[in-house]
């Protein structure tokens, strides 16, 4: 029901705003406004209403698990173990289940290499937001950013700092390691099981700054004769050659 009411309110937007001339291309920065007109004219109002009575008729049927009540329990039970980490793997798909400990004391370990990460005593999100805001207004005063793209790189209030979390490079693991470990179990909570680090942005000062980025970075990067869209254009290309 939440995406018919929203389809109504596009409905009733395209009535109210729409003047049949063609449009440019929308800006990629343009924020929603959020306005949800309340009636456009009979014809679509009675049209919305009889749409929604006829949806309350429908029956839908019950869900149907595609797991068996053993292996529902058993994700169940590793989904409430609080002594585990769970992540998808680098480079491939799949999952890789660690040792909590192992998996902070990896983190921990790369964090205090005292090379590619410093300690600070306070985050300080707020001033650098207001670092990027007063950037960000110098280059509107100086006509390299347009009013939208300002205004959408400025409301981001979020004050969140951003968030590491690793990628377990089982494909880096030494091959006795891997094998010992077949035989033992055990031998996984000492394991060293190198991780790729990410740093999530999302709700920090940056996330804006780097959808800016990525916007005009994509077209290209494409270009590029190394760049290979996904797996399946990597073995294109070296087919090709």
């Amino acid at each position: 029901m939440r995406d018919f009411d929203e389809l109504a309110r596009k409905m009733r937007c395209k009535f109210h705003f729409d003047t049949g001339i063609k449009k440019t291309k929308t800006h990629p920065f343009l924020m929603k406004s959020g306005y949800k007109p309340t009636f456009a004219n009979n014809a679509i109002e009675n049209y919305i209403f009889a749409t929604k009575i006829e949806l309350d008729k429908i029956k839908l049927k019950p869900f149907k698990d595609n797991l068996d009540r053993t292996e529902r329990q058993g994700l169940k039970s590793l989904s409430s173990n609080k002594d585990i980490v769970i992540k998808k793997a680098d480079k491939n798909a799949s999952t890789v289940i660690l040792d909590k400990q192992t998996y902070i004391n990896q983190a921990m370990k790369q964090l205090n290499d005292n090379i590619h990460y410093t300690q600070l005593s306070e985050a300080n999100t707020l001033g650098i937001s207001k670092t990027i805001e007063n950037k960000i207004n110098q280059l509107h005063l100086k006509g390299y950013v347009d009013d939208k793209t300002r205004n959408y790189l400025n409301s981001n209030k979020e004050k969140q700092t951003g968030r590491l979390y690793l990628l377990p490079k089982i494909h880096k693991m030494d091959i006795k390691l891997k094998k010992n470990i077949g035989a033992n179990k055990e031998l996984l909570k000492t394991a060293e099981i190198p991780g790729r680090p990410i740093i999530s942005l999302c709700n920090s000062p940056l996330e804006r700054i780097g959808h800016l980025i990525d916007y005009f970075l994509k077209p290209v990067v494409s270009k590029l004769t190394t760049y290979a869209q996904d797996s399946t254009s990597f073995i294109n290309k070296i087919e090709k050659n």
